[in-house]
């Protein structure tokens, strides 16, 4: 219910994306995780950002990317769970 949970559905977000064409770039900020996006950018052809190198992503979730920004985007680091407490 978290606004960050909305990153991705936001309409606002949702109508601003496809008037700029679904660039990849704005996914670093609204769905990051690696599982929410459908492309990997592996470059860019010079230094472009409107025209990535990019390959499949075999473990994309649709439904994941649809979860915006998850608890573990902050909180996850090399497969530890980080917070504010010890346990």
């Amino acid at each position: 219910t978290s606004i960050h949970a909305h990153a991705y559905v936001d309409p606002f977000f949702q109508a601003y994306w496809t008037k700029d064409e679904h660039i990849w770039v704005c996914l670093n900020c609204h769905a990051p995780m690696e599982n929410q996006q459908p492309l990997l950018i592996k470059g860019l052809v010079k230094e472009n950002p409107e025209r990535p190198v990019t390959e499949p992503n075999p473990r994309y979730d649709a439904d994941y990317q649809r979860e915006g920004i998850t608890c573990a985007a902050c909180h996850v680091r090399d497969g530890v769970v980080l917070g504010p407490f010890d346990d």
